[in-house]
């Protein structure tokens, strides 16, 4: 039975069967048939049989193929010198020794850097990169042979100013931060009589460097944020954001003239009461511009950090010694803040070796920090009477320096 077999093929006995014969051709003729039958069944290239209503379009099912986005190819930017201040005329890239394509100067200030009235330019050169990278530079006997007092290189992303005090102020995406799109380190130099040596600005909040205070202030010229104006919202922004209180009161105490300092009492209103005494200035002196908390000192006046003092610099890990009231198991804990109020450092609960009066301690902190060199930053006490690290009722806060 040769239909029963699929794979059947006709050979040449087959044919010569055939040959002559129209019985015979007819059986052959019989045979081809039930083989063309057969192969329409198994035939991948034959129509497929139909289903369902007769005359209705079969439905074509299409697995779509997702695209794949090409990586897009990086775009040089755009460089145009901008000269600022009374420059000399000077070809800035052939000083620079710059190379087409690899680098160009990029912006020049100049003013009076060193304060013996001779002119310095700063002078600010950028790379064709991804990165943005910024060189920084100081060039002094502008009139003759220009001569460089000072140099940073590698700033990512990376600017520099000099503010209206005459000193460097630079920004740059940190190296070992958290990934940023913005800048978020900030430094500052002045001449110290030798070389640009980098100096802490006074301030903590909402800022804790020159230059996002004067980006701060450009703000509020602009319309925006001016409620930093205020010294009351400043403080209140600050028992929120660093103490997590939120419910406050706040009282002036009184306006130091010879500093222009502002001191102001801050209560806490929520469990466990206590607050801070707060003080505060205006940006570079000026009456309308923004309020700049410098110190917070414990309402109880007893509280305190004993090491470090108020403008240290810290090593990793850091000693820290203090005294809070112990009331409970737990006096508080210490926490080391980086300019943006990223908490990089905390010791965690501090346990009190006596359960009333006030307590010594002392512990080793360890920190993280995102950048190598110094910056600044704000270590903080915050004692607890409630054994609980959420709800602090006396807090101390100092302006340090970071060193990585």
């Amino acid at each position: 039975m040769m239909d029963s077999f699929p794979g059947y093929k006709l050979t040449r006995q087959h044919l010569r069967f055939a040959h002559f014969s129209w019985p015979r051709i007819g059986l052959l003729l019989f045979i081809i048939g039930s083989l063309t039958l057969l192969t329409a069944c198994t035939n991948p290239f034959a129509a497929p049989s139909q289903s369902g209503t007769v005359g209705a379009d079969p439905t074509l099912t299409i697995s779509p193929t997702k695209a794949v986005s090409p990586t897009p190819a990086f775009k040089p930017p755009t460089i145009t010198l901008q000269v600022v201040g009374s420059c000399p005329s000077i070809n800035w890239d052939s000083l620079m020794g710059t190379h087409s394509g690899v680098n160009k100067v990029q912006k020049v200030n100049c003013s009076g850097l060193v304060g013996n009235g001779t002119l310095q330019a700063l002078v600010n050169v950028r790379y064709y990169t991804s990165d943005a990278r910024l060189d920084v530079y100081v060039y002094s006997n502008l009139s003759g042979s220009p001569a460089q007092l000072f140099k940073l290189q590698g700033l990512v992303d990376g600017d520099a100013q000099i503010s209206p005090t005459n000193t460097v102020i630079t920004a740059e995406i940190a190296s070992n931060g958290l990934p940023s799109a913005t800048p978020d380190l900030f430094k500052e130099y002045r001449w110290n009589g030798s070389t640009f040596g980098q100096i802490m600005f006074p301030g903590f909040f909402p800022d804790t460097s020159y230059y996002q205070a004067l980006q701060d202030q450009a703000s509020v010229n602009a319309g925006r944020d001016t409620w930093k104006t205020s010294g009351f919202p400043v403080l209140n922004s600050l028992a929120l954001r660093l103490c997590h209180w939120s419910q406050t009161s706040d009282k002036t105490i009184t306006y130091d003239s010879r500093t222009a300092t502002y001191i102001v009492q801050v209560t806490n209103l929520g469990a466990g009461g206590g607050g801070f005494v707060a003080t505060l200035f205006r940006l570079n002196g000026v009456t309308t511009n923004i309020f700049e908390v410098m110190e917070v000192t414990p309402l109880d006046g007893a509280t305190s950090l004993t090491l470090p003092a108020a403008g240290a610099t810290l090593t990793n890990p850091q000693s820290v010694s203090g005294v809070a009231q112990g009331t409970s198991n737990i006096l508080g804990h210490v926490v080391l803040f980086d300019e943006t109020h990223v908490a990089i450092g905390d010791s965690g609960a501090i346990h009190s070796p006596a359960a009333s009066g006030m307590v010594n301690f002392t512990y080793t902190l360890h920190y993280q920090a995102d950048a190598h060199g110094m910056q600044d930053g704000v270590l903080a006490l915050f004692s607890t009477t409630q054994n609980n690290l959420d709800l602090s009722n006396q807090v101390m806060m100092i302006k340090v320096f970071i060193s990585y």
